[in-house]
């Protein structure tokens, strides 16, 4: 069985154990309903198998017995898997939103783990999570309190990218800003993961690690991950998403953690410019320090 025959498959289980646990619906009913409606239409299905060399007794009964198969934990062949894909893409709305419901977490858990996992984590569903991520896809100026200052004197700006229509919810946050000493030595990085949709929740994760690439510098950053907890999605009044607002966290090489708040707004005709800001510069809107004053967890020794 290849990848996408096990999606399938965890898919097709996982909806006829929701099926079953409802009270309309018991493995001799629904083995009845899958018989019938393959058999109704057999002509369109001839091309997986054909039920005219099955007795039908027999056939209902292979069914039921693999019905019962799945509903005690147990795997069947692909022969039962074959009818179970044509019923429920074939049935009523109802159950094939059931099972497109349970493909999408499937196909999740096979070929984005991680998100999956960390999803599950938080108490996330899979229900909904592309939508929210499509709906929050594109880029963005993060605005963060600089990573140095005790206090909000600067602020970084970095560009922060999600796009849904990637493999995964992929998401990049590039920084750029001067050496502390030297202020002609520019450091620029950029992190990358996966944007993780928690829609029952009204949150968002995204997952970010350092990834190197070709002319960037972060010696003094070599290994680490950020994680972006977003607590707040903002809309205008006819639903678009403008920002995001939320809490940082970075894990950055032997250093201990060190937490901040961030606010990033929607840039709908270009690529944001990282840089770094004064608290009083005029590019700084105002509108957004009350985000940023939230508290801040520092690094530095003479902090602790």
């Amino acid at each position: 069985m290849d990848q996408e025959e096990a999606v399938k498959a965890r898919a097709h289980e996982s909806t006829i154990r929701e099926l079953l646990r409802r009270p309309e619906w018991n493995p001799a009913k629904l083995s009845r309903e899958i018989f019938a409606k393959i058999a109704e239409e057999e002509h369109q299905f001839s091309k997986y198998f054909s039920l005219k060399d099955i007795p039908s007794q027999k056939s209902a009964k292979a069914i039921r017995d693999g019905l019962d198969k799945i509903a005690a934990g147990k795997s069947v062949g692909r022969d039962l898997h074959s009818r179970l894909e044509y019923f429920l893409n074939r049935s009523s709305r109802e159950i094939y939103n059931i099972h497109a419901k349970h493909y999408r977490e499937a196909h999740m858990r096979e070929y984005e783990p991680q998100s999956y996992y960390l999803q599950s984590a938080f108490g996330g569903t899979n229900e909904g999570s592309y939508e929210r991520a499509k709906a929050v896809s594109g880029h963005y100026s993060l605005y963060r309190p600089h990573y140095l200052d005790l206090e909000l004197d600067r602020v970084m700006v970095c560009a922060l990218k999600i796009d849904a229509d990637s493999a995964h919810v992929a998401a990049e946050l590039h920084y750029k800003y001067a050496h502390e000493l030297n202020s002609q030595e520019l450091y620029h990085y950029t992190l990358t993961g996966e944007y993780v949709a928690l829609p029952n929740l009204g949150r968002d994760l995204i997952n970010l690690s350092h990834k190197a690439r070709l002319g960037e510098e972060y010696s003094h950053t070599p290994t680490g991950n950020q994680f972006l907890y977003v607590d707040q999605v903002h809309k205008d009044p006819v639903g678009r998403v403008i920002s995001l607002s939320g809490i940082g966290l970075s894990a950055i090489g032997a250093e201990p953690a060190t937490a901040w708040p961030f606010v990033a707004t929607k840039n709908n005709s270009e690529v944001p410019e990282p840089t770094v800001l004064s608290i009083n510069d005029d590019a700084m809107p105002q509108a957004l320090i009350r985000y940023l004053t939230r508290g801040v967890v520092k690094w530095r020794s003479d902090s602790f």
